[in-house]
């Protein structure tokens, strides 16, 4: 058999089998950067920050101080372009000034403008926060609370409507004044109206005057002749109509007068009442301490008592034991 040839391979050196790479050059030297403006912007952070908590309540008290700062200014003249209270009109406020601010679309901030307010009436128509919320007067009552505040009674939001019973008016100023509330002509007289109300409200009352509901209910109709279209002669002319008898005036001093002697009756009533209860509580309070004496005294008497009815039993047991061990006899 003859052999099969051998095909000759050249043999692959080490140095065929690397790539070829191409020459790397030196990498650039970095350039040098100017961070002196940084830097300076960063020794002045620290400078300002010098001494101050960076915590968030820290923080949180700051915002609180800077918020107190601008919607806050000290007794004294009006602020910047306010030239008096917008409610009580004093020119020179001795408790300090406060921002009013009106919330765009609430209906309950009508009566409150925007701008500086004395204190005392700032804080009728915006009240400060309370645990994080706070009830603003509509309106309506608002005129009634600053009556109420002025005079230093519960707020009655009624007080104005009952200033009224009086013929009495209650306007805001629309020019300085004196001094709080100096433009209103029948101070004295709001000042009676406002112990008056202060005694309705601590009697249960209010402003308005009581109804007669069995004279409502009972009320006669009367004739009355309004213009009215009669179809068969086609034209206006009066006709008759029944209509309730009008409600009586309410309003008049001998009405007014009947009530006052209504509350100084209710009052008195409860000053009695008042005394009942404690008279009442007091004889409780006496029949409770004597049942604790008589509990007390049987309490001691148990004790002296159980200690000896111990001792009896004792010097008995005792007696016993020794007559027996005379007899020599075993318990």
């Amino acid at each position: 058999m003859m052999s099969r040839r051998k095909k000759k391979t050249q043999p692959v050196t080490p140095e065929a089998q690397q790539p070829v790479q191409a020459p790397v050059e030196p990498p650039a030297s970095p350039q040098p950067v100017d961070n002196t403006a940084l830097l300076d912007r960063l020794a002045a952070l620290e400078k300002a920050m010098e001494g101050e908590e960076v915590g968030p309540v820290a923080q949180h008290r700051r915002q609180l101080a800077a918020e107190h700062a601008r919607t806050h200014r000290p007794a004294g003249p009006a602020p910047e372009k306010a030239t008096h209270c917008p409610y009580c009109g004093t020119p020179d406020s001795a408790t300090g000034w406060r921002l009013l601010e009106v919330i765009p679309g609430n209906a309950y901030q009508e009566g409150v403008y925007n701008g500086w307010a004395c204190t005392p009436c700032a804080n009728v128509a915006q009240p400060p926060y309370v645990n994080g919320s706070r009830t603003i007067p509509n309106s309506y009552d608002l005129r009634s609370l600053l009556i109420s505040t002025h005079f230093d009674i519960p707020p009655l939001r009624w007080l104005a409507h009952f200033g009224g019973r009086h013929k009495l008016t209650w306007e805001y100023a629309t020019k300085p004044g004196i001094g709080p509330w100096s433009h209103v002509p029948d101070l004295d007289q709001w000042e009676h109206v406002a112990k008056l109300a202060e005694r309705r409200h601590e009697a249960g009352v209010g402003g308005a005057a009581p109804i007669d509901w069995e004279w409502w209910w009972k009320r006669e109709t009367v004739l009355v002749r309004k213009m009215q279209y009669d179809d068969t002669f086609n034209m206006y002319r009066p006709m008759p109509s029944y209509e309730p008898a009008p409600l009586p005036d309410s309003d008049t001093p001998e009405q007014l007068a009947s009530e006052e002697q209504l509350v100084e009756e209710l009052l008195k009533a409860k000053r009695r009442k008042e005394k009942e209860d404690e008279a009442a509580a007091s004889a409780d309070a006496a029949r409770q301490a004597r049942a604790d004496e008589v509990r007390q005294h049987y309490l001691e008497h148990r004790k002296m008592l159980d200690e000896q009815y111990k001792a009896g039993r004792a010097e008995l047991r005792a007696q016993y034991l020794a007559v027996l061990e005379h007899e020599g006899l075993t318990p």
